[in-house]
């Protein structure tokens, strides 16, 4: 095969409308190949929380493969210990059982909270070591009951 004529361009922080391009052009190949009509939905989600106007911590999932990918969850420094992150993956959870999701799955590193999502319920399935250097990284999920 000749790709002589290919060319590869790096883009560094793609806008939204490039990242919607290639994720809807990776659905378009894979729901072919799934059975169940109900995996084949997409969603973006963020849930936020404020106070009196102000952003005091947020969550960004992709919802497929009736998984929420965890992507982000943030919570300002003043309001943590709280209890307002439990309230995230609480409010992930009614969200995700909503969207007919079996699982939530993400990540966190060993500098972040990984007790946090294990309190909660998450179990590891797998690590990076020295990921990055001196730290780990964890790999979680909680499989939801219905």
């Amino acid at each position: 095969m000749d790709n002589s004529s290919i060319t590869f361009e790096t883009i560094r922080d793609p806008d939204g409308d490039l990242q919607e391009f290639l994720w809807e052009r990776l659905r378009e190949a894979s729901n072919p190949k799934l059975s169940d009509e109900r995996a084949k939905e997409h969603h973006a989600l963020s849930i936020l929380a404020r106070e009196k106007g102000e952003i005091v911590g947020g969550m960004l999932a992709i919802v497929y493969f009736r998984g929420m990918n965890l992507q982000c969850l943030w919570v300002r420094e003043d309001q943590r210990g709280k209890k307002l992150g439990s309230a995230f993956l609480e409010q992930a959870e009614q969200a995700a059982r909503s969207l007919d999701c079996t699982l939530i799955h993400g990540h966190t590193f060993s500098f972040q909270a990984p007790d946090f999502y294990l309190k909660a319920g998450y179990e590891v399935f797998g690590t990076i070591e020295d990921y990055p250097p001196g730290k780990n990284c964890f790999f979680l999920r909680k499989y939801l009951r219905k």
